[in-house]
């Protein structure tokens, strides 16, 4: 069962692990491998900033990954989510999307967005089982990109 709760810096070897992954790296809008240094003092920024919520993504109490929710207005957020490499093609990383929403639309949220490179057609498939709509391409982070976005008001 997959089920999300908060990251702590003591995930930061884990999540550092899976944000370079090649695969990883290579859907990723800045694909250059990240340094441990760069990702310590990253992960203390997203972890003491109050529009981020970071959670580990664990499948039967086992961390698999981590989905990233950045709150860009009161109600809408961009989701990011990356998965170990022995994890993904199983539908987890859709229910941990979907559980995500959950916790945002909880908190308020109506409308999470997603940005996914569209040489990526596997993100792109576990957005739209998890209630997701494409919404055109655009440019994101410096890269063309499809929009993805959920509303609570769909579910």
């Amino acid at each position: 069962m997959i089920t999300l709760r908060p990251a702590a810096l003591s995930d930061c070897q884990c999540l550092w692990e899976w944000a370079n992954d090649p695969v990883v790296r290579a859907a990723s809008f800045d694909s250059r491998p990240i340094p441990l240094p760069d990702h310590q003092r990253w992960l203390q920024r997203k972890l003491a900033d109050r529009s981020c919520r970071l959670f580990i993504v664990l499948d039967d109490g086992r961390p698999i990954g981590q989905v990233r929710l950045e709150q860009s207005s009161g109600t809408e957020a961009e989701i990011h989510v990356s998965l170990d490499a022995a994890a993904r093609g199983a539908g987890r990383g859709t229910a941990a999307v979907k559980a995500a929403c959950d916790i945002a639309a909880g908190a308020g949220v109506t409308r999470v967005v997603a940005h996914v490179k569209p040489d990526n057609p596997a993100s792109l498939r576990a957005f739209e089982k998890a209630g997701f709509i494409r919404t055109g391409d655009v440019a994101a982070h410096g890269h063309q990109a499809e929009r993805l976005m959920w509303r609570s008001s769909d579910r």
